[in-house]
């Protein structure tokens, strides 16, 4: 990455993959039809060699990743006689040296972020969520949907493309929910999701975009049955309706 002096570090080598050093999962029913599944791996440091433009002469090997844990926690109590209630928490802590990815002052990070005031360049990361699976017993209706919390903690501010600034204690709240008729010639469902600026769970799992509303209605009308040459079918009306988190801008419609 560039540095702000205008010096540049040219990598020498490929980055070393870090080795899983230790690893554990438990599973199993703990109590009548609640079930409990637990993950926790310790993953090694990774690192690259490199020499900064202006002293060629000079590698340096950096840190690209330091030693870390990854915790995971699932509870799944079924309920009812298809439908489900669970909860899920994660938890990333890295332990990282400071000074290490970003080792001279004006360095910037392997991915281009300023180091933190620590001279950290990675972050903690932990999240939980509620989640359920609602079904009759026929299967026609349903719901189901997820509440997460996320928080930050150490490593340096990263800037998001809605100008959101990520920092140590950012929190923030993510939202899902599927619900409608799925069985039958008419159906209909509302598939919704929600994430204000602060959520971020990119430190264990994957999310694209935050401080939106995303709706999507769908009216359904099934052929079931064979008629003429049409041996079945599905008429649908839809909608796509993305706002801000503050519906203060409609984004998409």
């Amino acid at each position: 990455p560039a540095l702000p002096e205008g010096d540049v570090f040219l990598p020498l080598e490929a980055q070393q993959p870090g080795r899983i050093y230790a690893a554990a999962k438990l599973s199993g029913l703990v109590a009548p039809r609640l079930t409990i599944g637990v993950l926790d791996a310790v993953t090694g440091e990774s690192s690259s060699v490199a020499t900064r433009y202006s002293a060629p002469d000079q590698p340096v090997r950096i840190s690209t990743e330091p030693l870390s844990n990854y915790a995971v926690l699932r509870l799944k109590r079924d309920i009812l006689s298809r439908s489900y209630v669970g909860l899920m928490a994660t938890a990333v802590n890295r332990f990282e040296q400071p000074n290490v990815e970003a080792p001279a002052p004006g360095d910037l990070c392997p991915d281009g972020d300023v180091a933190s005031a620590k001279g950290r360049c990675t972050r903690d990361g932990y999240s939980t969520a509620v989640d359920f699976n609602l079904r009759t017993s026929d299967g026609d209706w349903g719901a189901m949907g997820q509440v997460a919390a996320t928080v930050l903690a150490d490593g340096p501010e990263r800037l998001v493309p809605d100008g959101t600034v990520l920092r140590p204690g950012t929190s923030g709240v993510g939202l899902a929910l599927d619900g409608g008729k799925f069985n039958g010639k008419y159906t209909a469902q509302l598939e919704y999701r929600g994430w204000s600026p602060g959520f971020d769970n990119n430190d264990m799992g994957f999310n694209q975009v935050a401080n939106l509303h995303h709706f999507h209605p769908t009216l359904h009308y099934r052929i079931l049955k064979p008629s003429s040459i049409i041996l079945e079918g599905d008429v649908q009306a839809s909608a796509v309706i993305h706002t801000s988190w503050d519906f203060s801008r409609i984004l998409t419609h």
